[in-house]
């Protein structure tokens, strides 16, 4: 029996931008940060990440997280300030943000959605005759019953009008992705340099 899928939240999945990946982020103001600082954030305060609530010290675990987002910091002031914890205002409410997203509730949603969009299909795809008929029509007297065709045609309607946001929404996947599909598959987080040469190759 194949390995149930690992299934992330906005995890990485190529060495552009967090906000490419998952157009989403783009409307959260708090996220209107360069995309290696996004990248920290997601590695420091996102509920899917490697390293949230990592049994480490805390000055490790930033370490950690800005080294595998490919952060240069090099200042030394600024860079003990950062370790210890003492980010700016704009990372913090980044922090503040990402840490609201809850990853299982994402997962049923996309379910939920997609379960819905289904069910939606079958059940306004019936194969009508060339008079726009089905059996399901029929009414005890052997007719057409009118209203039975007219409530099917009434929420045809209606779903084309829905169909389209629950399909585009099903798309998106709710931020939520298999963990084979992104950069934590292919590549070591544990020390990042593999990550960050990505990142720095596609973005120097």
């Amino acid at each position: 029996m194949d390995k149930e899928e690992i299934q992330l939240l906005f995890a990485p999945k190529s060495p552009r931008a967090l906000k490419f990946d998952y157009p989403e982020l783009a409307d959260y103001p708090e996220f209107n940060i360069n995309k290696t600082d996004l990248l920290f954030v997601w590695y420091y305060a996102c509920k899917s990440s490697p390293f949230f609530n990592d049994n480490m010290r805390e000055r490790v675990v930033i370490e950690k997280c800005a080294r595998t987002a490919g952060m240069l910091l090099k200042e030394e002031d600024k860079k003990e300030k950062f370790l210890s914890g003492n980010f700016t205002d704009k990372i913090q409410s980044a922090i503040e943000t990402m840490l609201k997203f809850e990853p299982s509730a994402r997962i049923i949603a996309r379910e939920r959605a997609m379960k819905n969009y289904g069910d939606i299909v079958k059940m306004t795809s019936l194969k009508l005759d060339e008079n726009g008929n089905h059996e399901s029509f029929i009414g005890k007297d052997g007719g057409i019953n009118l209203g039975d065709k007219k409530k099917y045609m009434d929420m045809v309607f209606d779903a084309n009008q829905k169909t389209g946001e629950m399909l585009a929404k099903v798309e998106q996947g709710f931020g939520i992705v298999e963990k084979s599909k992104t950069l934590l598959d292919k590549n070591k987080t544990s020390g990042g340099d593999t990550f960050a040469e990505a990142w720095h190759n596609d973005n120097d």
